[in-house]
């Protein structure tokens, strides 16, 4: 793979201050739609052109580029870099994978194969995948910690609270 590709590729990992700032209940669905907007037409053309047979070359490609940024941080910046990129591959590209696959066959297999690229150099930091709707569907509506029940705030009777 070209480093151009890679790079364009990468972006969708490295910006991780645009993004995971945004992962909250009232601001993700807005963000991945940008986000998959941004980066699935480079994703969807980087799986296509790959192929089956190149997957492993790709995923070898990106987890080799998401080290060497790390390697490129301070001492003490690298596990907080490393836990970002972590923090982007659950929260955006595996879902924008994932959502991809109807469209581009294979983009599903790159999300699999990146987790498990991941697990087999990192093995205490591995993840798991999800869609954005499971994601999205996961936030508990809180105040302060507490639970707010279902009608509050949304034009439910507060005597029933």
């Amino acid at each position: 793979m070209s480093d151009i590709k890679a790079e364009a590729l990468l972006a969708a990992v490295r910006d991780e201050k645009l993004w995971i700032g945004r992962f909250t209940q009232t601001g993700y669905k807005a963000a991945f739609q940008e986000y998959e907007a941004r980066f699935g037409p480079a994703y969807r053309e980087a799986v296509q052109s790959a192929g089956a047979e190149g997957l492993g070359s790709l995923t070898a490609a990106l987890l080799n580029g998401m080290e060497a940024d790390w390697g490129r941080q301070r001492p003490w910046n690298r596990s907080l870099a490393r836990l970002n990129t972590r923090q982007m591959l659950v929260q955006y590209l595996s879902p924008l994978l994932l959502s991809l696959e109807e469209q581009t066959p294979g983009c599903r297999a790159l999300a699999e194969s990146l987790r498990d690229g991941w697990a087999a150099r990192w093995p205490k930091e591995t993840y798991q995948m999800a869609t954005w709707k499971a994601l999205q569907g996961g936030f508990r509506r809180t105040i302060l910690g507490f639970p707010v029940p279902e009608g509050f705030g949304g034009g439910g009777n507060r005597d029933e609270m």
